[in-house]
């Protein structure tokens, strides 16, 4: 979102249309966050979540990223094969 008006970035993957509410959003899914900063060497922005009880996580949050933390959650060995 620019920062000046509210208007949508450009390049919003999830929508350029100033009136969808999803161009209001650069990433979701991110659950527990905890920490959230821009690496001062590449610009990428990362975040760090706190799981239920376990599995806390670290990201890089590009552009449309889904965290999806409800569907992966922890080592993908530990969910391989549960839907």
């Amino acid at each position: 979102v620019n920062p000046a008006d509210g208007s949508p970035s450009s390049g919003n993957p999830l929508s350029s249309e100033p009136a969808d509410p999803l161009s209001k959003y650069y990433a979701y899914g991110i659950r527990n966050s905890f920490g959230i900063d821009f690496d001062p060497v590449k610009g990428k922005l990362w975040d760090a979540e706190n799981g239920e009880d376990v599995f806390d996580e670290v990201n890089v949050v590009e552009p449309g990223f889904n965290s999806g933390w409800n569907q992966v959650m922890g080592p993908i060995a530990a969910t391989a094969g549960n839907s």
